[in-house]
């Protein structure tokens, strides 16, 4: 069918014949084929629903790497928390263990003190009976 690119439908009378004899005619309607403008406008609204799509994916790529981020900074922060317990945890260890050993040390000191004062006393009293 001849288009005029007027996008009207065309009506024909069609009439078949068989063996010489003519039939009943019948009346169709035929729509010319699409033009190049119909053809341009086609393609302009598929081009429009391929760019919609690809920023949908891309906005959806966008957010999903946004969380991924997110998860990343939440698990550097706990992972810091955590290290900072560890630290801290480790100081009270050292300082206990330290406190520990200054009261070993302490005793120690004390005992020595103790022993060295009554040897003074015992040596002493040893030369107060060896004048008299």
């Amino acid at each position: 069918v001849y288009s005029d690119g007027s996008g009207k439908t065309w009506w024909f009378q069609i009439t078949p014949t068989v063996r010489g004899k003519t039939g009943v005619g019948t009346v169709v309607g035929a729509a010319p084929p699409t033009t190049s403008k119909d053809l341009a406008e086609q393609q302009t609204k598929l081009a429009a629903e391929i760019s919609a799509r690809i920023q949908a994916i891309a906005d959806e790529a966008a957010a999903r790497a946004a969380g991924l981020a997110q998860a990343a900074r939440d698990l550097v922060t706990e992972a810091l928390l955590r290290q900072q317990g560890v630290t801290e945890a480790m100081q009270a260890i050292s300082a206990e263990a330290q406190a520990r050993i200054d009261a070993l040390l302490n005793e120690k000191m004390a005992r020595e003190a103790a022993i060295s004062r009554e040897e003074q006393l015992r040596q002493s009293a040893d030369e107060s009976l060896a004048r008299a």
